[in-house]
């Protein structure tokens, strides 16, 4: 989603179906974590509209506005593609600082939480990197692991007209 000028600013999580693979949890860092890893001139780097973020092959990107040169750290908001291979650094000096932050978030240390069927999570989705771990035994049975996802944006949240009853 952070293709978009505006990205969700909370996510949630809710398990409907925890599948056959009952190894697989939900990883969350917090990017204050991931940063404090970083060397100082990086975290500027990231800071500066040095990066692309393309869509994936499957996303019809006929209706998105693409913006050349964009930050990726705001404050303690990092904003990174669904996809890390949609994000690319627009000079030798971003290219590297992409990488050692991708070494940097594969280094820390997740908070793993293991959805089970009927539980939701929020989270702020500015302020926490988010994955998941491998299924180490998928089935294509129908029976696999099926956990819906909610957007919320704050804006939207405190407009007079969103807090109206119909």
């Amino acid at each position: 989603m952070s293709y978009q000028d505006s990205p969700p600013d909370i996510l949630g999580l809710y398990c409907l179906r925890e599948g056959h693979d009952t190894n697989v949890y939900t990883t969350l860092v917090d990017v204050r974590e991931i940063i404090a890893q970083l060397p100082p001139d990086i975290v500027e780097i990231l800071r500066q509209q040095r990066l692309h973020f393309q869509t994936s092959d499957w996303v019809d990107a006929s209706s998105i506005r693409v913006q050349q040169g964009r930050a990726i750290l705001e404050g303690y908001s990092l904003h990174l593609p669904v996809h890390w291979e949609n994000m690319v650094g627009l000079d030798e000096d971003a290219k590297s600082a992409l990488a050692l932050l991708q070494e940097a978030i594969i280094a820390a240390k997740p908070h793993k939480v293991h959805l089970e069927p009927g539980m939701l999570v929020f989270f702020n989705n500015q302020r926490v990197v988010h994955g998941r771990t491998p299924y180490t035994d998928l089935w294509f049975d129908g029976g696999g692991r099926v956990v819906n996802r909610a957007y919320f944006r704050r804006e939207l949240l405190l407009r007079e007209e969103a807090t109206r009853m119909i």
